[in-house]
């Protein structure tokens, strides 16, 4: 899994609201939707080059 090494919760969808800053990211609810948008896309074309 990728960064599984570095992160317990990696692989995992976020259920928590989270922001920095003032900077609020994606809402929990938005996440699934670009995951599947964005997310997943990058993660499969990169995982090769992630060893």
């Amino acid at each position: 899994m990728w960064l599984g090494n570095a992160y317990q919760w990696a692989g995992e969808t976020r259920s928590v609201n989270m922001g920095k800053g003032g900077f609020e990211f994606a809402a929990v609810l938005q996440v699934p939707l670009s995951l599947s948008h964005h997310g997943y896309y990058y993660c499969d074309l990169y995982a090769g080059l992630l060893v």
